[in-house]
């Protein structure tokens, strides 16, 4: 988030694009496989998307991230003692893997944090004693 910036409750996929650096297009399509579905539709049928989603898109960056960098270490370590490049980039190769991954792990837990409990997901704890 930018300074100055409000918080918004939803997201347009123009905005939802803004946010995570992936294309609108990227955005339609993970949408229409069911892995981002929308969180509601306006009158006129525009897709919006909550900030559940924002993290979940995040989430498939970091995982297209983790595979473009598996990608580039899976070709760049059998050549490293044969290509002096090869073994030059294999150090930033595994830097990208890692950030990917803490990519990955820090838009899971925002999932996790910006979910809303179901019936079944409440915290019986608080109540108090039960009565007899």
């Amino acid at each position: 988030m930018w300074p100055g910036e409000e918080v918004a409750r939803v997201f347009t996929i123009g905005e939802l694009s803004r946010r995570t650096g992936l294309p609108v297009k990227t955005i339609r399509f993970y949408s229409d496989k069911g892995l981002l579905p929308p969180t509601d539709r306006t009158r006129a049928g525009y897709r919006l998307y909550d900030a559940q989603a924002l993290a979940k898109a995040s989430s498939l960056l970091g995982s297209l991230m983790a595979g473009a960098w598996l990608g580039a270490l899976s070709y760049l370590a059998p050549r490293s003692s044969e290509i002096v490049a090869a073994s030059e980039d294999l150090p930033a190769a595994i830097v990208g893997v890692c950030c990917a991954a803490a990519l990955i792990g820090a838009a899971l837990w925002l999932e996790h944090c910006c979910r809303t409990p179901g019936n079944g997901d409440r915290d019986d704890r608080n109540r108090g004693p039960a009565a007899d």
